[in-house]
């Protein structure tokens, strides 16, 4: 059973709620299809030990500092400003005022905090002001968030592309380093490597082959079955690379991916 103070930060923290009407609606999408995932396939997500329903809880909550980066800098640039540090800061405000002085911080309000801050960054884990029993949190999020992510990027790469929104040149070249992290499906650093849209299209297809690589069948699945506007996942990025890379770059990158999903 989740703590008072946590369920009380859920109600007033819904996505739905949160994201209306602020110019990022459509994050409400992409927390409610990680939360599906997270309650819908335990068996990937939740591991003994942990409760499925703070999963499910964390996983709604995850990107909640979306909502105060873009209320502070009126974009999503974790750049300019961390969404998990923002997530982090509206939790603390939140126990601030809402728990009674003296009282600690419930250890799954902890939990909720870590998974903020380090969803997607294990890495940066810091055990003296985490507790490490949140890794497993962290760990299902970061998975589910991983695979969804993998598979909205089609519903934005055109608005990326054509509203200039990465600031990155139009130059048709994707280096040949960028070619084999996506043929062996290897996820590289896009702030590395990323100079051209062509290269931050095949970034985002990277996330894709690298999603079916990881959960097999089931990522596979999902690949092929309609979202984002369009018949499936598959015919969406098959969309954009016609759309917005050389004729024989989007054939090249079209049956790799295809290899990965189908094969």
């Amino acid at each position: 059973m989740a703590s008072e103070l946590l369920l009380m930060y859920h109600e007033q923290h819904r996505a739905a709620k949160l994201f209306a009407g602020t110019g990022i609606s459509r994050k409400a999408y992409h927390v409610q299809q990680v939360t599906d995932f997270v309650k819908m396939y335990p068996q990937l997500f939740v591991t003994p030990g942990m409760k499925h329903e703070l999963a499910i809880l964390f996983a709604e909550h995850h990107d909640d500092g979306r909502f105060l980066q873009f209320q502070t800098i009126g974009s999503l640039s974790d750049r300019q400003f961390s969404h998990r540090e923002a997530g982090a800061q509206m939790l603390d405000a939140f126990c601030k005022e809402h728990l009674p002085s003296g009282r600690e911080i419930p250890q799954d309000v902890l939990f909720l905090r870590a998974v903020m801050l380090y969803h997607g960054q294990l890495c940066k884990f810091d055990t003296t002001t985490v507790p490490a029993s949140s890794i497993p949190y962290i760990m299902a999020i970061s998975a589910a968030d991983e695979l969804e992510n993998s598979m909205s990027c089609v519903s934005y790469l055109k608005r990326n592309y054509y509203d200039d929104e990465k600031k990155l040149s139009y130059d048709d070249t994707i280096s040949d380093e960028v070619w084999s992290f996506y043929e062996t499906a290897t996820k590289f650093d896009k702030m590395l490597y990323c100079h051209t849209y062509a290269e931050y299209i095949l970034f985002a297809a990277t996330l894709a082959v690298c999603s079916c690589h990881k959960y097999g069948n089931f990522a596979k699945d999902l690949f092929k079955l309609p979202g984002y506007g369009y018949m499936s996942t598959l015919e969406g990025f098959h969309d954009i690379f016609f759309e917005l890379l050389s004729e024989q770059d989007a054939c090249r990158a079209y049956e790799i991916l295809r290899h990965y999903i189908c094969d």
